[in-house]
């Protein structure tokens, strides 16, 4: 083929020699990722009727729409970036708050037992000296009390084939002044396992703003187990009408998708009015009862009986998983 032939003979496309600007690499770079053409806005349109994007799906119409893995993930991470920039925006001052008062306090009784240290040896070798440093001492109000603690916690222990809790309070000096080494001697945590927790709930403390950040960027993982659980349970459902798994498994993907979009309008437009969340919570449900009279194309009383189930079967399902990701977001957060 001629070198100044002006298209490929092998795929078609125009042959183009000038270099490429910055700005058509970004161009291409979005576009590759999030396919921002009339592909997503016309999924986003239809991703709004309940169950048509599922039925379309398995029809054969799979060119028109962003595939289901794609809208998911697209979906899930605008909603936990969201959730991220407004949970942080909302809770970073009053934790920089509590913090910053927490460590005042810790250093603030340390650095008080040190200077009656101080005043007692002073009275005894100098007298006057001892009395001048203890009228300053009054006048500085400064917190002596090592009684103060922070919230106590009970650590998990695994011992003898069972768990058991060890119950446990924490100074405030200690948690702000000691090492997670010097920690765990001084309280005598002796087993691994709770020398770890030990260190999360240490760090946790000290950056309570972190451990926010750190927890919701798990949370996606934790939103994409959930969805062939849900698949699982839709199986069970309606295992008389001889579906495949793969079905239910896009029908969680589609209907997690439209989830994400709504909690996403609602933390952008209603943050601060958490009234609403209710009826947001309420719409969803509405939606994915009319999906799956929709899609499984069963009768109202069914879908409602079976969407019950499904949604208490969910929320029992999330209050699980969160649980897990928080553990496991922990216990990664201890070590960095």
């Amino acid at each position: 083929m001629a070198a100044n032939a002006r298209h490929c003979g092998y795929c078609g496309q125009k042959r183009i020699r000038k270099m490429v600007s910055l700005g058509e690499l970004v161009s291409d770079f979005i576009v590759s990722v999030f396919n921002l053409e009339s592909q997503t806005w016309l999924t986003l349109r239809d991703m709004a009727v309940p169950g048509k994007l599922t039925r379309a799906y398995f029809q054969g119409e799979r060119a028109r729409y962003l595939t289901p893995l794609r809208l998911f993930f697209l979906m899930a991470v605008a909603h936990f970036a969201v959730l991220g920039f407004r949970a942080h925006d909302a809770l970073k001052d009053d934790l920089d708050r509590l913090t910053r008062q927490g460590r005042d306090q810790a250093y603030e009784r340390l650095y008080g037992r040190r200077m009656d240290s101080l005043i007692l040896e002073a009275r005894q070798d100098f007298p006057a000296a001892g009395r001048a440093l203890d009228s300053l001492r009054m006048r500085g109000n400064i917190q002596t009390d090592s009684a103060s603690s922070a919230a106590g916690m009970g650590l998990l222990r695994f011992q003898d084939g069972r768990f058991s809790s060890l119950p446990l309070n924490l100074s405030l000096e200690d948690l702000y002044t000691l090492t997670p080494e010097e920690l765990a001697k001084k309280y005598q945590i002796r087993g691994p396992f709770e020398k770890a927790q030990l260190q999360v709930y240490q760090r946790a403390f000290l950056e309570p703003d972190n451990l926010i950040q750190f927890l919701l960027s798990k949370l996606i993982w934790m939103a994409l187990v959930l969805v062939p659980a849900v698949a699982l349970v839709l199986k069970l459902l309606y295992w008389r009408r001889r579906r495949y798994f793969v079905e239910h498994l896009v029908f969680g993907l589609h209907y997690h998708a439209f989830a994400f979009f709504l909690m996403t309008l609602f933390f952008l437009t209603a943050f601060r009015h958490p009234q609403y969340l209710g009826g947001v919570l309420l719409l969803i449900f509405l939606f994915g009862l009319l999906a799956m009279k929709r899609y499984y194309g069963q009768g109202w009383f069914k879908t409602l009986i079976k969407g019950g189930f499904l949604h208490f079967i969910y929320l029992f399902l999330v209050n699980i998983f969160l649980l897990l990701a928080v553990l496991v977001s922990a216990f990664l957060f201890s070590n960095p």
